[in-house]
C-alpha cells in the first residue's frame, strides 16, 4: 500500500452514474499509488462544465450510462480541444465497442472485474500526456526564436573565432546586398568604407578580445557601392566551459538618421512643406514647433499644440520617460515605428525618427520628431503577407492531395474485384462500404485541388440540389451535435450554369462561418427555392434583374453581428476571428464567386439573434441536366489484348494489373518511363494500349509518351495523375495522350475508357 508520501497526486474527473462503482474505482487507484482528488459527473452538461471549471489529469469513464454513454463523453472531451487522457470501463466491453473507443480516440479501456492493470496504464498516459505538452512547448520556444532572428528588423550576423561569418539573417541581405551564401566564409571587413581609421577598429577588437561589448557607429560599403551607417553591438559567445567559441553582432541601420543630422539645417526652412509630421520639443516633453504635417498625422491644430506637452496630447514616442531619455542622451537619437493616437482617439502607425538637438555649448536642450504615417503600408504589408501564406497552404493542400489520390486508388481498383471472390453477403458489405469512403475520400481531394491551383472546371449545367445534400452530408457528420441543422431543398430546384466546385465552395464557407458563430451551438438551416421576379420584385433587391432565379439562404442562430461589422463583412482580410481561424478571405471569395456567375450575394443580421445570408443565382435556359453520378452499368471485358501498365506506384500496378487480367487482359508492368520503354521495346508489336502515370522519377509520362510514339505513331496511350489535369511537368502537350483519368477512379470508369480506345466493346456477361 503506497504512503501518502511517495503517492502521485491524480486529479481525476469519473464519468459514472453508479457511486459504488465509483468508490471501487478510487480504490483500485490509492492500491496502485496514487493520491486521487476526484470528481465524479452523470450527465453531458455536467461533464462540460467540469471540463471548464477545472484542469484535470485524467477523465475515467463508464461506457454505458442512464443519460448518455461513454462514447459521448469522449467526443466532448475531444471537442473541448484538450489533450487529457481518456480511458474506458464497462462491465462488459465487446472488441467491436474497444475498437471504436480507440479509433475515436479513447487512450485505453478497461472491464469493471479487471481493474488491475489501470495504475501502470493510467502512470503510462500521464507520462505520455506530459511528454507532449512538454515537446509542444519546446517547439514553440524554438520556432519562436527562429521567427524574432530571421523577421527583426536588426541586422545580425555570427562569426567564428577567426572572423569567418558563419550566419547572417535576412535584414543582413536587405541592408549590404549579400546573401548568407556569398557572406558565408568572409570576414566583415569586406563591408570596410575606408572612411574610419585603423585605430577605430583596433579599439573595437580590444574590447571584444578582452571580454567586452563594444558598441558604437559604423560607414559600411554594400555590395553595390552604396555607403550607409549602423548602430552597431558586438559581443563574444562562450561556451559552458566560458570558451569564447563565436562572435555576435547587432546591427541597426541608421543611415536616415545620420544622414538627417548632417541635413537638419538644409531641412528647417522645408518642415512645413513635407507630409510628415515633425516637431520640436523641450527635454520635458513641451512642444516648441508643430509642422502642418503633423496637423494632418495627429489632427491637432497648431496653435492647439504649440506650448503643451506630449503627454497632454496622449502621443506617446517610446515606452516610458526613463527610456526615451536614456536613447537620447546617450546615443543622441533612436529610430523605429510606434503605434499612437490621434486627436479623434484613432491609432495611427509612424517610423519615428527623434534626434537630440544640441546648444551652441554641446548641451542637450531640445529633440527633433520626424514621423512618418505608414499606417497604410502596414496595413498593406499584412495582407501581402497573409496572401503568401495562403498561397504556401494552396501549395501544401496540392502535394498532400497528390499523395492521398495515389493511395486511395488501390482502394477504389482492388475492392471491386474482391467484391467477385467474396462470399459472404457481410463481407460484399464491407467492401462495397470501402468503396464508397474510398470514393467520398477521392471527391474530397478533387475539391482540395479545385482550391489550392484556384480552379475547379469550366461551367456547366449543374443541379444545385445535389451540391447541397453534399453539404448537408458534411454538415451532419462532421459539425458539433449541438448545431442542430435543417434544410429545405426542393426536388424540382432549377439548374444552374455554373462552376461546381465553386459553388461548394460559396455553400461550404457560408455554412462554415454559420458554425463558428455558434461556439456554444444553435440552429442552421439551408433553404432552397426557385424564383421568378418580375420589374417590381426584383427592384426590391440590390443587384437583381428580372427572371428566373434560384435562391439560396443559410441561417444561424448565433451571435449576430453589429452595423459597423456587417458593413465591411465583404472586405478582403476583415475578419472578426483570431488570427488562427480566420483569414478574412472567405466572404469576399463567397461576393467573387457570385458575382462571376451574375449573381447576387447579401446578408442581415442582429446582435444576439443571428445571421441570414442569401445567394442568387440566375436560373439556366435549360432544366435537362443529368445526374452527377457516373453511370452505372456492366463492366465491359477485354479480348486477351496485351497492356503495358507504368505507375511508380508498386500498389496501383499491383491492384491494376490485378483488374485488368480480372476482365480478360494480358498486362505488363513498369515502375517508372525507363523501364516503360523498355518493356514496350520487347513486345512492340503486341502491346494494344499503354496507361502511364504523369508523376514519376527518371523519366515522367510526358517523356515516356513523346518516346512511345517515336517507336509507334499511332499508339494509344491513357494518362493518369493524382494532380488533376496537369502534372509538375510543364512540357505535357494533351496530343500525346488519347485520354486522361485523374487519380483515383472507379474500376467501371477505367474498363470502360479502355474499351472506348481500343474499339469493340464486350460488356462483362
Amino acid at each position: 500500500m503506497a504512503t501518502a508520501e511517495n503517492s502521485t497526486r491524480l486529479l481525476a474527473l469519473l464519468v459514472e452514474d453508479s457511486e459504488i462503482d465509483a468508490e471501487l474505482l478510487l480504490r483500485e487507484l490509492h492500491k496502485a499509488g496514487f493520491q486521487v482528488t476526484s470528481r465524479r459527473v452523470q450527465t453531458a452538461a455536467d461533464l462540460k462544465a467540469a471540463l471548464a471549471e477545472a484542469t484535470w489529469d485524467i477523465v475515467l469513464s463508464d461506457y454505458k450510462m442512464p443519460e448518455f454513454n461513454g462514447m459521448e463523453a469522449l467526443a466532448i472531451v475531444k471537442a473541448a480541444g484538450l489533450d487529457l487522457p481518456f480511458i474506458l470501463i464497462s462491465g462488459a466491453i465487446g472488441e467491436e465497442i474497444a475498437v471504436e473507443a480507440m479509433r475515436g480516440g479513447a487512450n485505453d479501456y478497461f472491464v469493471k472485474r479487471s481493474l488491475a492493470r489501470i495504475g501502470p496504464a493510467i502512470a503510462r498516459e500521464l507520462r505520455e500526456a506530459a511528454g507532449r505538452r512538454a515537446f509542444r512547448a519546446s517547439e514553440a520556444r524554438v520556432r519562436q526564436l527562429s521567427h524574432a532572428v530571421e523577421q527583426a528588423p536588426v541586422s545580425f550576423v555570427i562569426t567564428d573565432v577567426q572572423g569567418a561569418i558563419e550566419y547572417v539573417n535576412p535584414k543582413f541581405t536587405a541592408m549590404t546586398g549579400y546573401s548568407l551564401e556569398e557572406a558565408r566564409g568572409q570576414n566583415p571587413r569586406l563591408l570596410k568604407s575606408g572612411n574610419q581609421s585603423p585605430e577605430f577598429y583596433a579599439e573595437l577588437w580590444r574590447t571584444i578580445l578582452a571580454g567586452g561589448e563594444w558598441h558604437g557607429e559604423l560607414q559600411n560599403r554594400a555590395k553595390d557601392g552604396t555607403l550607409f551607417w549602423e548602430l552597431a553591438s558586438i559581443s563574444a559567445i562562450r561556451d559552458e566551459s566560458g570558451r569564447v567559441t563565436h562572435y555576435f553582432a547587432a546591427k541597426l541601420d541608421i543611415t536616415e538618421r545620420m544622414t538627417a543630422m548632417r541635413k537638419i539645417e538644409e531641412q528647417a526652412a522645408l518642415l512645413n512643406l513635407t507630409n510628415d509630421a515633425i516637431y520640436v520639443r523641450t527635454l520635458d516633453g513641451r512642444i516648441r514647433f508643430w509642422s502642418r504635417g503633423a496637423e494632418r498625422v495627429y489632427g491637432w491644430k497648431r496653435e492647439e499644440a504649440e506650448g503643451r506637452k506630449l503627454a497632454e496630447l496622449r502621443i506617446q514616442e517610446l515606452v516610458g520617460e526613463a527610456e526615451r531619455d536614456g536613447w537620447l542622451l546617450r546615443d543622441g537619437s533612436w529610430s523605429g515605428e510606434r503605434r499612437q493616437m490621434t486627436k479623434k482617439d484613432e491609432p495611427v502607425v509612424v517610423f519615428s525618427s527623434l534626434t537630440l538637438v544640441k546648444d551652441e555649448r554641446g548641451q542637450p536642450n531640445a529633440v527633433l520628431a520626424n514621423n512618418t504615417d505608414i499606417t497604410e503600408k502596414k496595413k498593406m504589408e499584412d495582407q501581402f503577407l497573409r496572401a503568401q501564406r495562403l498561397e504556401s497552404i494552396g501549395m501544401l493542400a496540392a502535394g498532400i492531395a497528390h499523395d492521398l489520390n495515389n493511395i486511395l486508388a488501390p482502394i477504389l481498383m482492388g475492392a471491386p474485384l474482391l467484391a467477385e471472390v467474396a462470399t459472404k453477403e457481410s463481407d460484399r458489405r464491407l467492401l462495397k462500404t470501402m468503396e464508397a469512403s474510398a470514393e467520398r475520400g477521392a471527391g474530397l481531394v478533387r475539391q482540395i485541388l479545385g482550391f489550392a491551383h484556384g480552379i475547379g472546371g469550366e461551367p456547366q449545367l449543374v443541379q444545385v440540389k445535389h451540391v447541397l445534400r453534399d453539404i448537408a452530408g458534411i454538415i451532419r457528420e462532421t459539425f458539433s451535435k449541438s448545431i442542430v441543422f435543417e434544410d429545405v431543398i426542393p426536388k424540382e430546384l432549377w439548374p444552374v450554369q455554373a462552376n461546381p466546385t465553386q459553388i461548394y465552395q460559396v455553400l461550404l464557407n457560408l455554412c462554415v462561418n454559420a458554425r463558428d458563430a455558434m461556439p456554444a451551438g444553435g440552429q442552421l438551416r439551408i433553404v432552397a427555392e426557385n424564383l421568378f421576379l418580375n420589374e417590381e420584385e426584383s427592384a426590391r433587391i440590390e443587384g437583381m434583374r428580372p427572371g428566373a432565379w434560384i435562391g439560396l439562404h443559410v441561417t444561424d442562430s448565433g451571435t449576430g453581428m453589429p452595423p459597423d461589422v456587417l458593413a465591411r463583412i465583404w472586405e478582403p482580410f476583415f475578419t472578426t476571428k483570431s488570427a488562427s481561424k480566420g483569414t478574412g478571405l472567405g466572404l469576399p471569395t463567397v461576393r467573387g464567386i457570385v458575382t462571376q456567375h451574375r449573381g447576387v450575394v447579401s446578408a442581415e443580421s442582429t446582435v444576439g439573434r443571428g445571421s441570414t445570408f442569401h445567394v442568387y443565382l440566375p436560373a439556366a435556359e435549360s432544366a435537362a441536366v443529368g445526374p452527377t453520378a457516373p453511370a452505372g452499368g456492366s463492366a465491359p471485358r477485354g479480348a486477351g489484348e496485351l497492356i503495358l501498365l507504368v505507375d511508380d506506384e508498386e500498389t496501383i500496378r499491383a491492384a491494376g494489373s490485378a483488374i485488368l487480367t480480372a476482365h480478360g487482359y494480358r498486362v505488363i508492368t513498369a515502375g517508372d518511363g525507363s523501364e516503360g520503354v523498355a518493356a514496350f521495346s520487347a513486345h512492340a508489336d503486341e502491346i494494344a494500349l499503354v496507361i502511364t502515370d504523369l508523376d514519376m522519377p527518371n523519366l515522367s509520362g510526358a517523356g515516356l509518351a513523346r518516346a512511345l510514339h517515336h517507336l509507334k505513331p499511332d499508339l494509344k496511350i491513357l494518362a493518369c495523375s493524382g494532380l488533376g489535369g496537369t502534372s509538375g511537368d510543364t512540357s505535357v502537350r494533351p496530343a500525346e495522350f488519347a485520354a486522361f483519368l485523374m487519380k483515383p477512379f472507379a474500376v467501371t470508369t477505367l474498363l470502360k475508357l479502355i474499351r472506348h480506345l481500343l474499339g469493340t466493346d464486350r460488356t462483362a456477361g
